[in-house]
This record gives structure tokens, C-alpha cells and sequence, in this order.
């Protein structure tokens, strides 16, 4: 709804000086009854003129209102707007915390996992390191202690000349790069 464009008061012409009427002359009304007098149609005008620059003021009072209300709708309706993108962005920004939080917390687990295992390569690397090696009979089979940490390879069936039943020699062994060397087996 839109009311009427600003209203601009009527003129006083000059023609009347001082005014104190509140009600329009008519025939009846005068004493005696009869034609209107020039004087009391200059009055009704005037009346009429002051009634019709009230009514306008009261327009132009109403559109500053009517102006007012639709600016604060307006600004009601942006608000309201702005409180829904809120709401939804503090919903995203909750979920992508308690994501955050869930990847956080597996990420610490497989540190944990991760540093468990490197402890145990570290352990197992030791004991090859500090493998001690010796030679059992022949036949035997190979053998590994894992308190004291010794392995046990049988001597080699082999003799000088290839003969059965001779002794071999003693086996070799040689640790390097993360390879274990067996020779003479």
C-alpha cells in the first residue's frame, strides 16, 4: 500500500485577516435566513482551506510512519535472514568440530599405533643386531633362543673331499644392510 505523494498547504489568499470560525455558514443558519454574504463565503472557504491543509499534514505525518514501518519490516525481514545464515553456520561449524575432534582423536591413535610399531621394528632390528650365532652338530635342525638371543645352525655335512660322514666346515655368518649371511651351511 502506498499513499499519496506529499501534500503542500494550501495558500492563504490575503483575503481574510483574522478567522475564528468553526462551522460553514449555510442559508440556514443565518439570521435572517437568506443568500450567503460574501464575507461568510470568504469564511467558508477559509474553513474549508485550513480543514484541507490538517488533513494533508495528517497525510504527510502518515507516510512518514507508513515509511517508517516498511523501513523496519524491511530491516525485520534482513535481520531474520541473517539470523537463519547464523543458525546454519554455527550448525556447519559444530559439525566440522566434532569432525575435527573425531579425526583428531584418530590421528592420535594411529601416532600411538604407529610409535608402538616403530618400538617393536626398533626391538626386533636390536635382536638381529645383537644376534649371537653358533654352530650345532650336523643333522640338526636350525634353532633360535629368544632369551638369550642365539642362533643355532647345524655344522655343514660336507667334508674336504666331498666325503659323507667327515665334518664340514663351520658355518659363517655376517650381518649388513638388514641381510643375514649364512655360509658354509
Amino acid at each position: 500500500m502506498a499513499l499519496p505523494a506529499d501534500y503542500t498547504d494550501l495558500a492563504n489568499d490575503g483575503v481574510i485577516g483574522s478567522f475564528d470560525q468553526t462551522t460553514l455558514h449555510y442559508r440556514d443558519n443565518n439570521n435572517p435566513a437568506g443568500p450567503l454574504k460574501h464575507k461568510e463565503v470568504d469564511s467558508n472557504f477559509e474553513l474549508l482551506r485550513q480543514k484541507v491543509n490538517a488533513a494533508g499534514a495528517g497525510n504527510n505525518a502518515l507516510k512518514t510512519i507508513y515509511g517508517d514501518t516498511v523501513s523496519a519490516a524491511a530491516s525485520a525481514t534482513a535481520a531474520n535472514t541473517a539470523k537463519t545464515s547464523a543458525e546454519a553456520a554455527k550448525t556447519a561449524a559444530e559439525s566440522a568440530k566434532s569432525s575435527a575432534q573425531q579425526y583428531a582423536s584418530n590421528a592420535s591413535g594411529s601416532a600411538s599405533s604407529a610409535s608402538s610399531s616403530a618400538n617393536t621394528a626398533t626391538a626386533r632390528a636390536n635382536e638381529i643386531k645383537n644376534l649371537s650365532v653358533t654352530t650345532g652338530a650336523a643333522g640338526s635342525n636350525v634353532s633360535y633362543n629368544s632369551g638369550s638371543g642365539t642362533l643355532t645352525v647345524p655344522r655343514g655335512d660336507k667334508g674336504d673331499k666331498g666325503d659323507k660322514g667327515d665334518a664340514g666346515a663351520s658355518p659363517t655368518f655376517s650381518f649388513a644392510n638388514g641381510t643375514l649371511t649364512i655360509t658354509n651351511a
